[in-house]
């Protein structure tokens, strides 16, 4: 299980691999959610589950729509076996 997880940690930051994780010429990367998730082998639908959340926080995260609250942070994190500030580096800096 180590193993696997530092090549999964090596393969998202190779940038090599950020790059194919673009959706499209001059598009935004996909957030780190994404990328865990199908790395893993989840869908949407699956992780909600395993995170207890709905498909469609997956999916508005996901899609940038919003950030999550801070416990269904750590739940996805959680369920992804991934710490918290790599799913969202930003999330410690907002307030609430």
């Amino acid at each position: 299980m180590a193993l696997a997880w530092l090549m999964l940690l090596l393969m998202i930051r190779n940038s090599a691999f950020a790059t194919e994780n673009r959706t499209r010429v001059g598009h935004k990367a996909r957030p780190p959610l994404f990328i865990y998730r199908t790395a893993l082998g989840f869908t949407q639908r699956e992780l909600a589950e395993k995170a207890e959340v709905a498909p469609e926080t997956i999916s508005n995260v996901e899609r940038g729509i919003h950030l999550p609250q801070r416990a269904t942070a750590r739940a996805l994190a959680i369920a992804l076996d991934v710490p918290v500030e790599e799913l969202f580096p930003g999330l410690g800096e907002r307030s609430g």
